[in-house]
């Protein structure tokens, strides 16, 4: 992988791994899409560099 400058990576939310989601939440539907298009986008966005940043939780953003 090329040295990039931080400045061009994308910044990634993740959730920290301590939170519990609600049965709601575990529930929902996750699915990419249906089509083909959908997946191939779904898969290059996957395998490009990025820098990750942990949140609290997927409501409460900080800036």
């Amino acid at each position: 992988m090329k040295n990039r400058p931080k400045s061009t990576l994308r910044q990634i939310e993740v959730v920290h791994p301590s939170y519990r989601p609600s049965r709601a939440e575990l529930r929902e539907d996750l699915r990419i899409g249906s089509s083909f298009d959908d997946f191939e986008r779904a898969a290059k966005a996957l395998v490009r560099p990025g820098r990750v940043r942990y949140v609290s939780s997927p409501m409460r953003r900080s800036p």
